[in-house]
């Protein structure tokens, strides 16, 4: 999961441009732009054979509008696709990789509702953890 920028600078009449964060590899410039923000969610399924190439498969992709941010946007997307009985793992152990912004309590708090999902996401160089994680419930079972 992340969110890509979709940068309009010249669309003076489309609906709902923002600011936008967008890398800039000129010195002294701001990273910003005007545009749209998209939250993509990807699924990476298994390997068909050892040597197959990795690849993902875009399951959702929804623009951030102007009153939210890539995390609501995003969590609202886990929870769809998690609550979808007829995907495949709907009953199996996922993995969700996210980059630092999707480290904050909030949205952790909000994905450790799904007892089958498991977050691995990039922790900010200042971030300050002040107790431990609660004791892992031993009576889950995942099927492996």
């Amino acid at each position: 999961m992340d969110t890509t920028p979709h940068p309009r600078p010249y669309a003076k009449t489309l609906a709902e441009r923002k600011y936008i964060y967008q890398p800039n590899t000129i010195k002294g410039n701001k990273p910003i732009n005007i545009g749209h923000t998209y939250s993509i969610l990807s699924v990476l399924p298994e390997k068909e054979t050892g040597n197959a190439p990795p690849w993902t498969i875009p399951i959702s992709a929804q623009r951030v509008p102007v009153e939210k941010t890539g995390v609501s946007v995003g969590s609202g997307q886990i929870e769809a696709m998690m609550s979808d009985s007829s995907l495949p793992w709907h009953q199996q152990l996922c993995v969700l990789v996210s980059d630092s912004i999707y480290s904050q309590r909030s949205f952790l708090c909000e994905q450790s509702q799904h007892k089958n999902l498991v977050v691995v996401a990039r922790v900010r160089s200042n971030r300050i953890f002040y107790q431990s994680p609660p004791p892992i419930d031993e009576s889950i079972n995942f099927g492996f």
